[in-house]
């Protein structure tokens, strides 16, 4: 059975409380509403629309799918039946035209958001000769320079299966196709992108998904692309590029109950550390260490800050949290610390 037209078949039950069986002369196509499907044939074949067959206590009615005629038929062959048989002829032809009058960005930026289904999502692939090839999503953010984002990003269309439509948000996501050798890896297209807009005046995050198999994936792409500009915001991260993967540990940390992660912070946060994690200073002291490898140097030179200086207030965050901020251990512990009670 075709399981796109079971899918349109089902919608078609939830509006109507009727089951439907659909099928083509060739079976090529065929499906169902019920648990067994009750393929009848019509008593008589040679009808215009629709068809009340007494004999088989069945309303027959054509309709079209996939440039193929079909069968479709509703138990009971009255007038009430009759005029359901139009009803659904009519929802058929709705629900078979919709998608072929909306443009190629109308489509894709269904696709991108989810809502398309599987078979719908193949349907667009074989309509616009889509390549079933490896692909990402850029998501570029940039607030109040949405129109200007749109005429410049077509530059970085490099063949001519990759697309940018708006999206969410105001935000323009980048569809890009992998169809070749040495293709550049994302956070480089993305850095690229930055540079670009940045010469033209314009202020954007780039967030980057993870390489998927091909389009039917790409929902997931954009949801992790989503993820990391959602996380990076939280943070206040100032980097004009966020992976996924760099916001790995943050997303499955929040995916736990906030109850387990309440939980996990009273085991790892002890009780004279409050006043660190709630001293801006401190924390951006202790984020510039992390963040430059637990280099001294190179942290105080970012924070214009004194090397004695930095050195008090890394022993300082260890008597007051039991951490050493220099050991790697106590560096991971800190950072947990910091993260859950961003989350929570």
């Amino acid at each position: 059975m075709d399981s796109e037209l079971t899918i349109i078949l089902k919608q078609i039950k939830q509006k109507t409380g009727l089951d439907v069986d659909a099928y083509a002369e060739s079976m090529k196509f065929s499906a169902t509403t019920r648990d067994e499907p009750d393929w009848v044939l019509p008593s008589e074949r040679d009808f215009s629309e629709v068809y009340s067959d007494v004999k088989t206590g069945k309303t027959f009615f054509y309709f079209r799918f996939r440039n193929a005629n079909l069968i479709g038929s509703i138990s009971g062959a009255g007038a009430t039946e009759r005029n359901y048989a139009y009803l659904i002829m009519s929802l058929l032809d709705s629900t078979s035209s919709q998608d072929d009058n909306l443009s190629h960005g109308e489509q894709l930026k269904s696709i991108i958001l989810g809502d398309y289904t599987r078979q719908q999502v193949q349907k667009f692939m074989r309509k616009f000769s889509v390549p079933d090839v490896k692909c990402y999503v850029l998501l570029i953010s940039g607030a109040g320079n949405t129109e200007k984002v749109l005429e410049i990003m077509p530059r970085f269309l490099s063949n001519e299966y990759d697309a940018v439509v708006l999206t969410e948000d105001m935000s323009c996501s980048l569809v890009k196709f992998v169809t070749g050798e040495g293709e550049v890896v994302p956070e480089t297209y993305a850095y690229g992108i930055v540079t670009t807009l940045g010469a033209e005046g314009i202020d954007v995050k780039v967030g980057v998904s993870e390489v998927v198999n091909n389009l039917l994936e790409i929902n997931n792409a954009y949801v992790q692309a989503t993820t990391a500009l959602r996380l990076a915001r939280l943070y206040s991260a100032k980097e004009s590029v966020h992976t996924y993967k760099d916001y790995i540990l943050v997303k499955m940390l929040e995916d736990i109950p906030k109850f387990k992660l309440s939980e996990y912070l009273s085991v790892l946060e002890k009780e004279g550390a409050k006043a660190i994690f709630n001293d801006a200073d401190m924390l951006t002291t202790a984020e510039a260490f992390l963040n430059n490898d637990l280099n001294v140097s190179l942290t105080s030179r970012e924070l214009y800050m004194h090397r004695n200086t930095l050195i008090y207030r890394i022993d300082k965050i260890e008597r007051e949290t039991g951490l050493d901020i220099k050991k790697f251990s106590d560096a991971v512990t800190f950072k947990l610390i910091s993260i859950i009670k961003k989350l929570l």
